[in-house]
């Protein structure tokens, strides 16, 4: 039972490190998302920005991209606005 119990406590410490170290990770960084409308076209959606540029914009001025994320917002699960997220250290 000893071996066990001691067992139990490594891994909650080796998960509790784990915890410890995302929460300082995300705290190295800071992040700033950016919203990209797409036309209100019936059968196409096109972004009203060149997001591209906005990309190296940003990249620019020190900031990392990470993703593009496409909400599902209007009807069928069609998105309307595209969101960029950054990200740079404090």
């Amino acid at each position: 039972m000893t071996s066990q119990a001691s067992i139990s406590d490594i891994v909650k410490k080796l998960i509790f490190d784990c915890v410890v170290q995302s929460i300082e990770a995300l705290s190295m960084f800071e992040y700033k998302y950016v919203i990209i409308e797409l036309s209100t076209g019936m059968l196409k959606k096109k972004p009203k920005h060149d997001y591209h540029q906005v990309i190296n914009e940003h990249a620019k001025e020190g900031w990392r991209f990470v993703q593009i994320f496409a909400p599902a917002i209007s009807g069928y699960g069609a998105a309307n606005h595209y969101e960029l997220i950054f990200e740079r250290p404090r």
